[in-house]
């Protein structure tokens, strides 16, 4: 399940992190939230942004 937590700070930072997901797919959930919430100041990618989604998507056999 997909899934992202938002916590806005008392300063009014505010961190997301999403879970469940893999790949450039991460970035593209929080898309609109980013938007809404102004300028993302940075970004901490964590070990699954890396991995391929393999959990998803059936593997296949290369041939050749």
């Amino acid at each position: 399940m997909k899934q992202i937590e938002i916590l806005i700070r008392p300063d009014g930072e505010v961190d997301m992190d999403v879970r469940g997901c893999t790949g450039p797919e991460c970035e593209a959930l929080t898309r609109d939230a980013e938007a809404a919430l102004g300028p993302v100041t940075g970004r901490r990618r964590k070990a699954e942004f890396y991995e391929r989604a393999q959990r998803e998507t059936p593997q296949r056999a290369q041939h050749g």
